[in-house]
């Protein structure tokens, strides 16, 4: 079961990747450079096809994901160069320079451990050791590059940066269970193949926006978004989690794992109960995501409702004090009002 949904999420992948290639090619959009981009897309595919035809171990397919790596890399550097950048580092070529020869150092080890197969542990350790090292910089030099995204180029950009940061970030996941459990977790690989086709969509939203004008969600749609992502990112440490106590909890595994388990479902349950919590996380998400602090409209309309409502329901100094409290989240509010009124 697990191998045959390997095969189809990468070759889905594969084919998307491909197809978004080809596309490229024929299209004529100057947002981005193209020749980077085909070439990234193209290794994208041929790396997913690999792991799709003959696995994830297989030496073939780790040189395609170090190549892979590096064809994004060359994307990355030729967006700064390009001018979608407002102000590009001075060592930017250098520090990218840096991390391809620790790809390429870990690409030499695969192959040293597919030579010799009497090779200790450490050596395998320390190949994935090195692509660990290689992805959290990724993930750093795309946070890097989002950042200073050009605002003329963002609208179209934005989106593959972001996936290409959500690429990375499977990877990270899927090399730290690696190395936990000490081989290749092939749920996490399988779900992979299918979090690449959703990657692969994102970029081809990117393409075909090219920066007309810019793409706005409501903040609706975005906070349940991020809490689909939360629980997402809570299943996945979790199994990460369980994975590596079932590897170095012995005989006591089931019970550290149950344990576990129930102890981190209860903390986030009581986490999540508190309003207080869900109003700070509420205003940090404001501040971060979004150009306006309030959605105007939706506020405006449920200030005007509350202080609405009939008679019978409350007073108005208590829908007064109700209204401005709704605004920040606030469990209470007090009316001040001058005597002699």
């Amino acid at each position: 079961m697990l191998a045959t949904l390997i095969l189809w999420g990468h070759a889905l992948a594969a084919l998307l990747f491909g197809a978004l290639g080809l596309w490229a090619l024929r299209s004529d959009g100057a947002a981005m450079p193209r020749i980077p981009l085909i070439a990234a897309l193209a290794m994208t595919a041929l790396w997913a096809l690999a792991v799709a035809g003959i696995g994830e171990s297989d030496l073939m397919t780790q040189i395609a994901g170090a190549a892979r790596t590096l064809a994004w890399f060359g994307f990355m550097v030729a967006l700064y160069r390009s001018g979608a950048i407002e102000r590009p580092p001075a060592a930017i070529g250098t520090v990218f320079g840096v991390v391809a020869v620790v790809i390429l150092m870990a690409a030499t080890l695969d192959v040293l451990t597919s030579a010799a197969s009497d090779l200790p542990r450490p050596v395998l350790d320390a190949a994935l050791l090195l692509k660990m090292l290689a992805t959290v910089a990724a993930l750093l030099l795309v946070q890097g590059l989002h950042s200073a995204l050009a605002p003329r180029q963002s609208h179209a950009v934005r989106p593959v940066i972001l996936a290409l940061g959500a690429m990375w970030l499977v990877d990270i996941n899927l090399l730290a269970v690696a190395w936990l459990v000490e081989r290749w977790p092939l749920q996490l690989v399988a779900v992979r193949g299918f979090a690449l086709a959703l990657i692969a969509m994102a970029i081809a939203a990117g393409l075909q926006h090219r920066g007309e004008r810019p793409v706005e969600m409501s903040r609706t749609v975005i906070y349940q978004t991020l809490t689909l992502v939360a629980v997402g990112v809570y299943v996945a440490l979790l199994a990460a989690a369980t994975s590596a106590l079932a590897a170095i909890g012995g005989p006591n595994a089931r019970l550290l794992q149950t344990a576990f388990v129930f102890g981190s479902t209860a903390a986030i349950l009581t986490l999540v109960s508190s309003s207080w919590l869900r109003a700070w996380i509420k205003v940090k998400l404001a501040k971060h995501f979004f150009r306006h602090r309030y959605d105007y409209r939706a506020e405006w309309m449920r200030f005007t409702e509350t202080l609405g409502e009939p008679d019978g329901a409350a007073s108005l100094d208590e829908r007064i004090v109700k209204a401005l409290a709704d605004l920040t989240d606030s469990p209470a509010g007090v009316l001040l009002l001058p005597q002699g009124n």
